[in-house]
């Protein structure tokens, strides 16, 4: 980091990167009881990644904001773990967790840490899965929890390498309270976020929560 930017928040420093309304919606969350968390973490991240990861979560929650929905920040569940959202619309309450994967950073985080890294033949399969157990691991119990995953790449591949992932993570037996998970795509300086949600086979595929995932 520059010495130039010490005395900066993340948002002064990145928002030549970031869409200007955007920015400016999230700077009005300043007052916002909830939002204004989000707000303060993002001043608070001065490294691109981690201030990109945090940035993601801001757009799922303008999204649902602009969708009409409440929101809770950081709720902590009976084992202590944090839900990113508690989304409340109508009489419709579930909860969310955002993850952002960068497969470069989360790889060299394994090989740090003395993994077990087995790639299957053909490309980067399991990219996601750790992610997906990490939010599993923050689910609140006995309530709707939904898992919003995005990939710092851009190509084609992501989604795919997403559902062969989703193939073990739902396997026989295997994490019985996901049901619902959504891979979304924004680019920094848009303002727009897409969404494709992906049903564990045999789940129920709420049509309020549906709709809520269209792009505005």
């Amino acid at each position: 980091m520059s010495k130039n930017n010490k005395s900066k928040t993340g948002l002064e420093i990145f928002e030549g990167i970031l869409h200007p309304e955007v920015v400016a919606e999230i700077r009005g969350w300043a007052n916002h009881p909830e939002l204004s968390k989000l707000l303060h973490t993002l001043e608070s991240r001065k490294d691109q990644e981690p201030f990109l990861d945090i940035y993601a979560e801001a757009m799922i929650a303008r999204h649902l904001i602009n969708k009409g929905c409440e929101l809770r920040v950081e709720v902590k569940t009976p084992e202590g773990k944090g839900a990113d959202f508690k989304v409340s619309k109508d009489s419709s309450i579930f909860f969310v967790h955002v993850k952002r994967s960068n497969f470069d950073r989360d790889l060299q985080h394994d090989l740090d840490a003395g993994a077990d890294l087995r790639v299957k033949d053909g490309g980067d399969s399991g990219r996601y899965l750790r992610k997906l157990k990490s939010a599993y691991d923050q689910f609140m119990s006995n309530d709707i929890n939904v898992i919003l995953i995005t990939s710092a790449w851009r190509d084609s591949g992501s989604i795919m390498d997403l559902k062969d992932d989703l193939a073990d993570f739902w396997s026989i037996g295997e994490n019985p309270d996901s049901n619902i998970i959504g891979y979304f795509t924004f680019d920094p300086n848009g303002k727009s976020i897409d969404f494709e949600l992906i049903f564990r086979e045999g789940s129920d595929k709420p049509l309020n929560l549906v709709e809520l995932f269209e792009r505005n």
